[in-house]
């Protein structure tokens, strides 16, 4: 994994290990780095609104991208939230 904040001469190997999304994943950039990009936080900012029922309302002609990055997040967050209930069940 590299570090976006640092330039590609002072990056040193990963101590983050391989993330668990369901299967082995090790990202190749700093989840810090990527969660401060626009399109991440005006996704987070639009899924909150899509989630209570208003993203029309604040995003009317919103982009595909936009569109498709806010769907593609809210199933994230349920699979998240389905492997947390069969957590908990399984003990």
């Amino acid at each position: 994994m590299r570090c976006g904040f640092l330039d590609e001469d002072k990056r040193t190997e990963s101590m983050l290990g391989v993330f668990d999304i369901g299967e082995p994943y090790e990202p190749d950039i700093c989840p810090g780095w990527l969660l401060r990009q626009p399109l991440i936080l005006e996704t987070a900012q639009a899924w909150r609104t899509f989630d209570k029922g208003n993203f029309g309302d604040f995003y009317p002609g919103a982009s595909n991208v936009l569109c498709e990055a806010v769907l593609i997040l809210d199933q994230s967050i349920a699979e998240h939230e389905r492997r947390k209930r069969e957590q908990r069940r399984d003990g």
